[in-house]
């Protein structure tokens, strides 16, 4: 798998029939804890395997 930044939001995306894994990252940094209920929605419509321990963080 390789990552790259895209230049400009939704430049660059694969054909979907070509996508075959998805990465879905909780980051303190970079997301307000009011949508971590929406990150687990999909994570659990998704049927995600969790690969390491979520952050516990207030304002759920």
């Amino acid at each position: 798998m390789t990552l790259t930044r895209q230049r400009q939001p939704g430049s660059g995306l694969p054909d979907p029939a070509q996508v075959t894994a998805l990465l879905l990252v909780q980051s303190p940094a970079w997301t307000n804890p009011a949508h971590d209920p929406a990150l687990l929605a999909l994570a659990a419509v998704l049927d995600a395997q969790v690969i390491g321990p979520l952050l516990p963080r207030t304002g759920r």
